[in-house]
């Protein structure tokens, strides 16, 4: 079966479960009291939930699975806790956009850009702890209500990969992104196609099956996304 007929069938499932889900709170709005709704509710919504996070496993595993340090028994562990984390992430920052989405790809696109805003923090995070070490002054501890532990280690990979391969500052290019969601097309997708390729890790194929463009397009974004960083952190 191919990636295409596999996403098809994945969506059709999704779809099943939404249509199901709506109906049963719907039904609860107009019965509130009505046991059997709130039953038929809480099934429903577990059995959405469920299903989203199954998906987010599989749609992580390929690439994380194996990007923390230690034993792989240590590595699942924090496989899984960066899974838990970005499941209740993306529920409590966008859960009306999860529950309304019509496909797989629009929740990959929400893991995408919560994963990349972890990434993003991280970095900061570890400039700002870096800085502190310079002036000889108390790093204190880490932010607690940060997933650290987990995101940490990616992140560093991430981006030493990153400024290995183009000689810019993953930190400082997802800084320049994040003004870019804010201009429209085609920064948008420039942004899209670089965060998938250097953040989620994905092949020109699966970018462009996501994208929904041609290979070529793909590799023309992340050309161009590359080019207006060097002109804004190079210069």
């Amino acid at each position: 079966m191919t990636r295409t007929e596999n996403q098809g069938f994945a969506d059709q499932a999704l779809l099943v479960l939404l249509d199901r889900y709506h109906e049963a709170k719907q039904q609860l709005e107009r019965t509130p009291l009505v046991a059997a709704a709130r039953a038929a509710f809480s099934a429903a919504e577990r059995d959405l939930g469920d299903f989203i996070y199954r998906f987010i496993h599989e749609h992580l595993r390929p690439n994380f699975r194996r990007s923390f340090p230690g034993s792989s028994r240590d590595s699942a562990i924090r496989f899984t806790e960066m899974l838990n984390s970005l499941f209740v992430e993306v529920l409590e920052k966008k859960p009306d956009a999860v529950w309304k989405a019509r496909s797989t790809t629009a929740i990959a696109r929400h893991v995408s850009i919560a994963l990349k805003n972890d990434i993003r923090d991280a970095l900061r995070s570890l400039k700002r702890r870096e800085q502190l070490a310079a002036t000889g002054l108390p790093t204190g501890p880490k932010d607690q209500d940060s997933d650290s532990e987990y995101i940490e280690p990616i992140a560093l990979a991430r981006q030493a990969h990153f400024d290995q391969r183009h000689g810019i500052s993953l930190a400082d290019a997802l800084e320049v992104m994040d003004s870019w969601t804010e201009r429209g097309s085609p920064w948008l997708d420039r942004e899209e196609a670089l965060r998938l390729r250097y953040i989620d890790g994905l092949t020109y194929e699966a970018i462009a099956a996501q994208m929904q463009l041609s290979i070529a397009r793909v590799k023309e974004l992340i050309a161009e996304a590359l080019d207006a960083l060097r002109q804004a952190l190079l210069r």
